[in-house]
């Protein structure tokens, strides 16, 4: 939603419009870029997990604008700080299309992958009604620091596909993510320990 939302508001940022509007085009481009360098170095949950931190502290940061800040002075700083959101919420919107395609089994992967960009969808069609530079910024600010709390939550439960074999049928596909849920066992007298669920070992002890 803040993707679609700071594109339907560029008319409401401080400048010329024609300019804000192919800054606002143009800076998906580095983003992606950005994503490529990253993607594959640190995974693709912390990937998603930086630029969602970005977003939302820069989100945080208009809200303050909009409360200490001049009027005048407050919308020339926002107009630009967007643009670093924009870029941060572009980059998790690539690196989440390999993330969430690796998330499903093969056979039912193409299912899955247009069933969540049918939902992302939703957001398009909330934004024009949510995101409102001119009547209520402040109140947009603060919605989109809570939904990217929300995101960065659910993130970090979502698991890891880097480096990992995909899953072929419904099966295997139940095992996604269980590496979170399994990666520390309890034995019957309590002791903990480690379990590997990519090699099917038995558990051994997590202590040296």
């Amino acid at each position: 939603m803040a993707f679609y939302g700071l594109g339907f508001a560029v008319s409401s940022f401080a400048g010329n419009l024609y300019l804000n509007i192919f800054l606002m085009a143009i800076v998906t481009l580095p983003a992606n870029f950005f994503t490529f360098l990253l993607i594959d170095r640190i995974g693709r949950r912390r990937t998603c997990l930086l630029f969602l931190t970005i977003a939302v502290v820069v989100s945080f940061v208009c809200v303050g604008l909009h409360l200490k800040a001049p009027q005048d002075v407050a919308a020339i700083i926002i107009s630009y700080v967007c643009l670093l959101a924009k870029l941060a919420i572009s980059a998790c919107w690539t690196a989440s299309q390999t993330w969430v395609t690796e998330s499903y089994p093969t056979v039912t992967r193409s299912l899955g992958y247009g069933f969540a960009n049918i939902t992302s969808r939703v957001g398009a069609i909330i934004a024009p009604f949510v995101i409102n530079l001119d009547e209520m910024p402040l109140l947009t600010f603060v919605l989109m620091v809570c939904m990217g709390l929300v995101s960065i939550v659910m993130t970090y439960f979502w698991p890891e596909t880097q480096n990992k074999t995909m899953a072929e049928t419904l099966n295997e596909g139940k095992d996604i993510g269980s590496d979170i849920a399994n990666e520390y066992r309890f034995t019957s007298d309590g002791e903990a320990k480690l379990f590997d669920i990519q090699s099917k070992e038995q558990p051994t002890n997590s202590s040296p």
